[in-house]
C-alpha cells in the first residue's frame, strides 16, 4: 500500500509539473500579406519561459491555416524542439451561441412576417366586404334613404383605417424583410471557420533558465483575396490622364484585421511554382492533335463587351459580396449585398469564376450579356490534427524559423534579398543566394481632399508588393474594402475613333507610353470624361507591349454619319456575271470645342472564292491594307470643321448565285 501511495504522488507530482509547463501565448496580428489569392499572416507575443521544457499553445485561430506554410521564429535563450498545428473541437472559434441567436432571429422574423401576411389578408377580405356591401340597397331590399347614408358613412370612416393598415403592416414586412437578409449574409459569412473548431499552434521549447521569450508566428491563409480597379479621369484633351490605382481587399478568415501593416502582392501562391517542360512531339497518320486540359484565355463571341446578373444560393437567396474573375486574368468585381453584380469584358474573355467562401467554385462560359448564377453549399472538411514539420534542434540556442525530418527547400524573399536555404537531417547546413531587388518609390501626384496614403512599390523578380505604410483594418466580413494604392498623373497621346460601318459613335482613347513603370495590372476602370461618368473600361495590360491603349467611351460631340449614295450603288448585267456597285460617303464633323485627332476606318470585301471578283474603285486617299481591306483615314479636325471621305468598289459573281452586301 506505501508502495501504491508513493507511485501516486510521483505520478500526481508529474502531472502538476506537465500542467505547469503549459503555457497559453497570446499573440497579436501585426503584419498580412494579400495575395491575389490568399493571405500571409504573421502574428507576434511576448512570454516569460521557466527552466526547462515547455508547451506552448496559441488558441482560437482560423482553422484554415495552410498547415505546410507555417513559420515559427523565436528571440531568447531558449531552442525550439517542435511546432504543430492541430484543431480544437471544444473551444470553437465563433461560439454557437451567436449563431444561435441570428438563427433564433431568423425564425422571428418569418413568425411576424407570416403574422402581418395573415392579418393583411384578414383586412383585405373586409376591404371587399365593404366594397360589396356599397352595391346593396334599393327598394327591393327594402333599405330606406336613412339606412344608406348611415352605411356610406360607416364605409367612409371604416375603409381608409384598413386601407392604412394594411400600408402599415406591408412596410413592416419590409422591413422585417431587409433584416431577415442581412441575418442571412452573417450566417453565410460565419461558415468561413467551421464552427466546430477552431485552430490552435502547439509549440515545444527548452530553456535552461528562466527567460524572456519572443515569437513571431506566420502562416498562409485561404479565403482573402484581392483584384485591382481604376479610376480614369479626363478633363479634356489637352490635360494628362488621371489615374487612380485601387485594390479591393476583402477576407473570411474568421480573424479580424485591425491596425494592421498591409502589403499588396500580385503573388499568388496557389499556383504552382513548377515550370512546365515540353516532351517530344511525336507526328503519327491519323493523330489530333492535343489541346491542353485547361485553357486560361478564350474569347467570346464578339457580340458583346459586358455580362451581368444575380448570384444567389441553391434556394434563391443572393449571396452578397461574392467574387466574379476572368480567368487568367487579375480582372473581377464584387457582388453587392443583394448578390448583382456588372462586369466589363476584355475582347479574350469567354469565360468566368465565381466564389464566395462555403460555396463550390463554378466556372462558366459566357454565352449571353444577362446570366444568373447558383452556387451551391460545400462542406469545409478539416482534419482533425495536423502535424507540421517537427526536429530537434542541437546547438542552438536561438530557434531557426523551422526544421524538418526529411531534407526540404524552403524559399523566403525580405524587403531586400530572397534567400534559399537547404535543411539536413544530420544537422543545419544552409546556402544563401542572394538577388537584388529594385525598390521603387513613387510620389502620388494629384490633388486630394484627403491625407494621401504613402505607397512603397517593391519589384520583385517574379512579383510586385505594394507596401501600404499606414495601418488598416479588414474585418472577415466578406465585404471589399478599397485600398488606394497610387493616384498619378500619366501623360497621354488622345486618339479618336470611328468604324461607322459597326458602330456610328466616335470613341475616345489614351495613348500611354512608359507604362510599365505603375506596375499596372489588368483591371476594371470606371471612366470619367469632361466631369461626367461615361461608363467602364478594362485596362488590358498583358498583350500590349510598347503603348498602352485605353479605351475612354463614347464622345457624341463628334458626329460621324456613313450614307449609301443611291446613285452609285445598283446592280446590272454584264453577259452571265451580275455586277453590284456600293458607293459609301462618310462624313465627319467636329463639335468640340478644340482639335482633334480622329481615325476612321471602313474596309473593301475580300473575295474568297476564284469567281468573285472585287474592283477597288477608290477610298478617297484613305490607307489600304492589301491583306485585309481595311481602309484608314487619319483626321485632324478644328473646331467647327468637317470632312468627307469615300469608299467605292464592285463586286462581280455568277448569275445564278448570290451574294449579300451591305
Amino acid at each position: 500500500m506505501k508502495k501504491i501511495l508513493t507511485l501516486l504522488l510521483v505520478v500526481a507530482t508529474l502531472l502538476q509539473t506537465v500542467q505547469a509547463a503549459e503555457k497559453t501565448l497570446t499573440t497579436k496580428i501585426n503584419e498580412v500579406v494579400v495575395y491575389l489569392e490568399g493571405a500571409q499572416v504573421t502574428r507576434i507575443g511576448q512570454m516569460q519561459l521557466p527552466a526547462g521544457n515547455s508547451e506552448i499553445v496559441i488558441k482560437n485561430l482560423t482553422p484554415l491555416i495552410d498547415k505546410q506554410s507555417l513559420q515559427v521564429t523565436g528571440d531568447g535563450a531558449f531552442s525550439i524542439l517542435s511546432v504543430n498545428f492541430q484543431l480544437n473541437y471544444v473551444e470553437q472559434k465563433k461560439p454557437m451561441e451567436e449563431i444561435g441567436k441570428l438563427v433564433n432571429r431568423l425564425k422571428e422574423l418569418d413568425l411576424k412576417v407570416k403574422e402581418n401576411n395573415n392579418k393583411v389578408s384578414v383586412l383585405q377580405a373586409e376591404l371587399e366586404l365593404l366594397t360589396n356591401n356599397r352595391s346593396l340597397g334599393g327598394a327591393q331590399n327594402g333599405v330606406d334613404v336613412a339606412q344608406l347614408k348611415a352605411a356610406y358613412l360607416f364605409t367612409k370612416e371604416v375603409m381608409p383605417g384598413i386601407k392604412s393598415e394594411i400600408t402599415t403592416l406591408t412596410e413592416q414586412s419590409l422591413k422585417f424583410d431587409e433584416e431577415r437578409k442581412a441575418i442571412q449574409q452573417q450566417l453565410n459569412i460565419y461558415k468561413v471557420a467551421n464552427t466546430s473548431a477552431s485552430g490552435e499552434i502547439v509549440i515545444k521549447v527548452s530553456a535552461k533558465a528562466a527567460t524572456n521569450a519572443s515569437f513571431k508566428i506566420g502562416y498562409v491563409v485561404s479565403a482573402a483575396r484581392w483584384y485591382p480597379s481604376y479610376e480614369l479621369r479626363v478633363e479634356n484633351v489637352e490635360k494628362p490622364l488621371a489615374l487612380v490605382y485601387k485594390a479591393n481587399v476583402s477576407q473570411q478568415t474568421g480573424e479580424d484585421w485591425n491596425d494592421v501593416k498591409l502589403t499588396l502582392s500580385t503573388t499568388n501562391p496557389n499556383k504552382s511554382t513548377q515550370k512546365p517542360e515540353l516532351q517530344p512531339w511525336l507526328l503519327r497518320f491519323n493523330q489530333q492533335v492535343q489541346k491542353p486540359a485547361t485553357n486560361a484565355y478564350g474569347y467570346n463571341t464578339g457580340q458583346f463587351g459586358s455580362v451581368r446578373g444575380r448570384i444567389t444560393d441553391q434556394y434563391g437567396e443572393p449571396i452578397a459580396y461574392a467574387l466574379i474573375t476572368i480567368p487568367g486574368t487579375t480582372i473581377g468585381t464584387a457582388a453587392d449585398i443583394d448578390g448583382f453584380y456588372s462586369l466589363t469584358l476584355p475582347p479574350t474573355a469567354r469565360q468566368m469564376t465565381v466564389s464566395f467562401i462555403g460555396y463550390q467554385t463554378v466556372t462558366v462560359n459566357i454565352s449571353q450579356v444577362e446570366q444568373n448564377i447558383a452556387l451551391q453549399e460545400a462542406s469545409m472538411q478539416l482534419e482533425e490534427v495536423m502535424i507540421v514539420k517537427e526536429k530537434k534542434v542541437r546547438n542552438a540556442p536561438v530557434p531557426t524559423a523551422y526544421a524538418v525530418a526529411e531534407p526540404s527547400y524552403s524559399l523566403s524573399h525580405t524587403s531586400s534579398n530572397i534567400e534559399l536555404a537547404t535543411d539536413m537531417v544530420s544537422g543545419v547546413s544552409s546556402q544563401t543566394f542572394f538577388w537584388n531587388n529594385e525598390v521603387k518609390k513613387q510620389k502620388r501626384l494629384g490633388a486630394s481632399q484627403t491625407v494621401p496614403i504613402i505607397v512603397e512599390q517593391q519589384v520583385n523578380i517574379v512579383d510586385v508588393d505594394f507596401k501600404i505604410k499606414d495601418l488598416y483594418s479588414i474585418p472577415s466580413d466578406a465585404k471589399h474594402y478599397n485600398v488606394e494604392i497610387n493616384n498619378i498623373e500619366m501623360p497621354a497621346h488622345y486618339q479618336y475613333y470611328c468604324a461607322p460601318k459597326l458602330d456610328k459613335d466616335v470613341f475616345l482613347t489614351a495613348k500611354i507610353t512608359d507604362w510599365e513603370q505603375y506596375n499596372l495590372l489588368e483591371g476594371q476602370a470606371n471612366v470619367f470624361y469632361e466631369g461626367t461618368y461615361v461608363g467602364t473600361s478594362v485596362m488590358n495590360v498583358k498583350f500590349v507591349e510598347d503603348t498602352l491603349d485605353i479605351s475612354l467611351g463614347r464622345d457624341r460631340n463628334i458626329v460621324v454619319e456613313r450614307t449609301k449614295l443611291r446613285d452609285f450603288s445598283k446592280r446590272k448585267m454584264i453577259g452571265s456575271d451580275k455586277v453590284d456597285a456600293r458607293k459609301w460617303e462618310i462624313k465627319v464633323r467636329n463639335n468640340k470645342a478644340q482639335e482633334i485627332d480622329l481615325i476612321v476606318e471602313d474596309q473593301y470585301p475580300i473575295s474568297s472564292d476564284g469567281r468573285i471578283v472585287v474592283e477597288q474603285e477608290g477610298h478617297s486617299g484613305g490607307a489600304l491594307n492589301t491583306v485585309t481591306g481595311i481602309v484608314t483615314w487619319k483626321m485632324k479636325l478644328k473646331k467647327s470643321d468637317s470632312k468627307t471621305v469615300e469608299i467605292k468598289y464592285n463586286v462581280r459573281y455568277p448569275e445564278n448565285t448570290v451574294i449579300y452586301l451591305e
